[in-house]
């Protein structure tokens, strides 16, 4: 059955020169209306290395017109070349003989005679006439090469065997190219082995996007825009043919987007000539197997055996590629294939036409395939084809484990839409695993629909007992996992962690991708609420869950969790390793443009700035940021958004700063995401203070804090990250308002219970705050001290920007260089490169006083606005009537207000209080 492809009806002719030059000037002209693909000329050097050259590829793809283009280039160059356009009288090797013969001697008189064109003996063996041929042509005076267009004319004859001899009888000099339809029955692997063959493919001859659009141009499309260009590459899949036939489709339609859609293998142009140049011509049998592997996407040979139901379907593949039937390999072993999508609408239609009522049987017997071998989604698409919805979600329902677990979870809310709503309901399965992508994608509306439909579904399947109550209870667990999901990427951590509480006790009855996420959440919710005494085992065993599923894809946003987890205990190293993991995983199976990869490089951006590797931290972010706003946890927003603000603070770029905190804040109102709204209150009001723009700062944070007493903010109860940013932006405000004693007592508790906790980025960074505001007080012993045991927790994880982005720290950084610590050498070596990173950010780093006096180089509370007004215009000289005249100000409220700035200052003088602002950066 699948033998050689059958002879199809040519025009013969008498004379072989006659046909030679009819053939080439009609390939010429063809040549002529194509635009030129230099590229093509590239292939000539192998050619010129090789004995042969294989040109194969389907009709239409340019084989013709390639070897006229080679041909024209080899004669430029002065070889040789002989081209010929084989007929099927050449099917028999003494007709092909002659024929080449005549060309020889017809065309290059310098050559001897190959043999006695009458009167040769007709019984000649094909062997026997190409080593006759081979050696009349033995000492050629220059390279020859003889081009053989049209070449699948000869498959199956004796002239194949005459061509096979003559390439194992000539001389160096010569070289055969081949151009063929169809895979020749020629040794081909022992020419590739000893190096003697070159092969031009498919994958070569194809149009490229340049090719592509010069071609458009030059019918007088250039107006199509790259979306446009795409599209019809998409459709035609650089088919030299298939452009030819869309060329005029396009020119003639009224809207290029509308003509695009037109390009179709059921549009009469396209069907005529698939249906004459290559489907008429294949035996009946072959005909109906093409037609019924057309409805698959992509096939392998046990595939089309359970279609067909013909054995040997290894034979059928390698009948339909070597045929040159538009059959395309997926992968280099050669095992999936599918149609050029052109052909294959041409076949799905003819199949539709002749044999409607046999489509459902056959997508049956796909979706029992598919489900044999774990691909559910082609399942569930052949089940749907086959107008079985039922089974389609039925595939769905049951499978849905191998989805998540295969890091396809994206793809479930789709499926599960395309099921009709009225058996969707039916199935809380998969309303539940819908949900949960929904949840990971902030749809939470959508989400909080599919589990109340679910909840009602299970209710209703409980009073029915429609199923084994085992059923229902493992139901009921992805129910409870999916109200933790959804708390999870709300950041409700006291749900998650009272859901998990309880789940955690029925893991053992979940499947892998189900309990490692619940223990994955769990860790999660005990970080936000700063309990971390069970991490290392809530850890260890999310990760053993997530092991047993099927991908590493489902490792992501554990180790996202696992980083910010490490993060906060000190081991930055950890979180680093934790966060890279994450990241890899995703790029190397989704690639580095997926909001996914901001789940785990946006807190690795986090953590870099933290030890000052500020370049890198940058490139992460100017990467992934624009990707972070759709999908994934509340915490990369936040470390995204305040890393980029405090490095286009860094940068000298204060403004553009605090707008990055402005566009993280309409984002959080968007999303109602609570604590990044309080996150960037809160940075927002640090900045401002580190500006010297007190009133503005305390205006930042006081609609967080205007209602809140000192004891409302003292770390009591249960307690979140939430509630660690409010006591932070409260402190801040009562700097603003010279509670300075006040901001000390919130600092303090809130450093003791972070300690107590074992957070020690908590504790480093309200020890930095300390010893800031121990500093406004003029308590250096104690602001020293703290530095002392701040840089001692800091030195291992080397957290260096808390100190850093507190510029009023560096006198006593200064003071605490090496040999100023205690014996410590890490702690040492770290203060020092405090020191050092102090000078070259162009930090001031004034020499204090002895320790045991107070420190007056430092304001004992913060000058607001109005204050710095009139200090920056005592700086220039005026007196107190000038600077009033200049403020609307009488003279005596002047004298007032400089009193004030001279206690906050801690001077008399106003030489002093000058220097001493300038000194601080408070003024230039």
């Amino acid at each position: 059955m699948y033998g050689p492809v059958p002879e199809m009806s040519f025009s013969c002719h008498a004379e072989g020169e006659k046909n030679q030059r009819r053939a080439s000037a009609r390939l010429s002209a063809q040549w002529r209306d194509l635009v030129a693909r230099p590229r093509l000329l590239n292939f000539l050097a192998e050619v010129r290395a090789s004995r042969i050259t294989i040109v194969q590829a389907p009709a239409g793809y340019g084989k013709s017109s390639l070897l006229l283009q080679w041909h024209d280039a080899l004669a430029g160059e002065g070889a040789l070349v002989i081209a010929v356009q084989l007929e099927a009288i050449h099917r028999e090797p003494m007709e092909f003989a002659r024929h080449l013969a005549r060309l020889w001697q017809a065309n290059f008189s310098c050559l001897s005679p190959v043999f006695a064109l009458s009167g040769h003996d007709t019984r000649a063996t094909a062997e026997q006439l190409a080593c006759q041929m081979a050696a009349a042509l033995s000492d050629p005076p220059a390279p020859v090469f003889l081009l053989l267009d049209d070449a699948q004319l000869l498959a199956g004859t004796d002239s194949i065997r005459f061509l096979h001899s003559l390439v194992e009888h000539v001389p160096p000099l010569l070289h055969i190219v081949v151009a063929s339809r169809e895979r020749l029955a020629l040794p081909m692997a022992r020419w590739r082995a000893r190096g003697e063959l070159a092969e031009i493919t498919l994958a070569d001859l194809r149009f490229s996007a340049d090719e592509t659009h010069a071609l458009l141009a030059k019918a007088g499309l250039d107006d199509l825009s790259a979306d446009e260009i795409r599209a019809l590459d998409e459709r035609v899949e650089g088919w030299a043919a298939g452009l030819r036939i869309a060329l005029p489709i396009l020119s003639s339609a009224d809207d290029h987007s509308e003509g695009l859609k037109s390009i179709s293998g059921e549009r009469r142009e396209l069907r005529d000539f698939f249906a004459e140049d290559l489907f008429a011509g294949q035996p009946a049998q072959a005909q109906q197997t093409l037609l019924r592997i057309s409805l698959l996407q992509k096939f392998c040979a046990p595939l089309c055996e359970a279609i067909t139901g013909l054995p040997n379907g290894r034979r059928v593949l390698d009948w339909c590629e070597n045929a040159g039937l538009f059959v395309i390999a997926l992968d280099d072993t050669r095992t999936w294939y599918r149609f050029h999508r052109l052909f294959q609408e041409f076949l799905v239609r003819t199949f539709a036409d002749q044999h409607a009522e046999d489509s459902d049987k056959l997508h049956r017997r796909a979706t029992d395939w598919h489900i044999a071998q774990g691909m559910v989604t082609d399942a569930f698409e052949h089940a749907l084809a086959g107008n079985d919805p039922n089974r389609a979600a039925g595939v769905l329902d049951e499978h849905l484990d191998r989805l998540f677990g295969a890091g396809q979870a994206h793809l479930v809310p789709v499926l599960a839409a395309r099921v009709p709503p009225h058996i969707r309901t039916f199935y809380p399965r998969i309303m539940l695993a819908a949900a949960w992508p929904l949840s990971m994608h902030w749809e939470f509306a959508e989400a909080q629909t599919l589990l109340a439909a679910s909840r009602s579904r299970i209710a209703d399947m409980e009073r029915q007992s429609a199923a084994a109550k085992s059923d229902i209870q493992a139901i009921r667990l992805q129910l409870a996992h999916g109200e933790m999901m959804l708390a999870q990427f709300q950041d409700d951590m006291p749900t998650v962690e009272q859901l998990g509480i309880t789940q955690m006790r029925n893991c053992q009855a979940a499947r892998p991708f189900v309990a490692g996420s619940i223990y994955s959440a769990f860790l999660n919710s005990q970080r936000e609420q700063f309990k971390l005494n069970d991490v290392d085992r809530l850890d260890f065993t999310a990760t053993r869950y997530l092991d047993q599923c099927e991908g590493r894809q489902v490792h992501i946003a554990h180790e996202a969790v696992a980083g910010l987890t490490r993060f906060l205990m000190g081991d930055s190293g950890g979180a680093i390793e934790r966060l890279r993991n994450g990241l890899a995983i995703t790029t190397r199976i989704f690639g580095d443009k997926t909001p996914l990869c901001a789940m785990t490089a946006l807190p690795l951006a986090a953590v870099l700035y933290e030890r000052n590797a500020v370049k890198d931290a940058d490139a992460l972010i100017e990467t992934f940021l624009p990707l972070a706003d759709t999908l994934g946890f509340v915490d990369q927003l936040i470390d995204g958004w305040l890393t980029r603000s405090r490095i286009l603070r860094l940068r000298g770029d204060p403004d553009t700063a605090l707008q990055a905190l402005s566009s993280a804040g309409a984002i959080a109102a968007k999303r109602g995401f609570a604590r990044l709204a309080l996150h960037c209150a809160e940075e927002r009001a640090r900045q401002l203070l580190r500006s010297g723009r007190s009133d503005e700062a305390a205006r930042a944070a006081r609609p967080a804090c205007m209602n809140l007493t000192l004891e409302a903010v003292l770390p009591t109860g249960a307690i979140t990250s939430s509630d660690e940013i409010v006591a932070m932006m409260w402190a801040t405000w009562a700097e603003c308002k010279n509670r300075l004693p006040d901001a000390l007592q919130v600092c303090r508790q809130w450093r003791s219970y972070a300690a107590a906790a074992g957070a020690i980025r908590s504790v480093i960074r309200w020890d930095a705050r300390i010893a800031h505001l121990a500093l406004q007080t003029g308590d250096l012993r104690s602001a020293k001290r703290t530095m002392r045991r701040a840089v001692a927790l800091a030195a291992p994880g080397r957290y260096m920007r808390s100190f850093l982005d507190e510029p009023a720290l560096a006198a006593t950084l200064q003071a605490h260089a090496p040999g100023g610590m205690e014996r410590n050498g890490a702690a040492e070596t770290f203060a020092a490169d405090l020191v050092r990173e102090f000078t070259l950010e162009g930090a001031k780093d004034p020499t204090g006083p002895d320790v045991d006096e107070p420190d007056r180089s430092y304001p004992r509370g913060a000058l607001n606005s109005h204050e710095l007004e009139v200090l920056k215009l005592t700086a220039t000289g005026l007196s107190n009537r000038e600077v009033g005249e200049h403020l609307g100000m009488t003279e005596g409220s002047v004298k007032w207000d400089l009193q004030q700035i001279y206690n906050k200052m801690g001077v008399r003088r106003r030489i002093l209080v000058v220097e001493r602002a300038r000194q601080l950066g408070l003024i230039h």
